[in-house]
């Protein structure tokens, strides 16, 4: 809700505009390749998983999801 309340800024703007752009390419290059979408939906995430199990990516407060 603090959108609504907030200044918006040129920073702000861009970095909406590229995080949509990202996700955008990710999207048309798993959409294209089998290869891809099984390292993006099947690879990515068990190693994100393990990188917080192991603490490799875990929070400052602790070795939780939701530090």
């Amino acid at each position: 809700m603090s959108v609504f309340y907030d200044s918006v800024s040129v920073k702000g703007i861009i970095g909406i505009i590229l995080f949509i752009a990202a996700f955008v390419l990710l999207n048309e290059a798993t959409r294209r390749s089998l290869k891809i979408s099984i390292f993006a939906f099947g690879v990515l995430p068990v190693l994100l998983a393990l990188g917080v199990y192991l603490d490799v990516l875990g929070s400052p407060t602790g070795n939780t999801w939701f530090g």
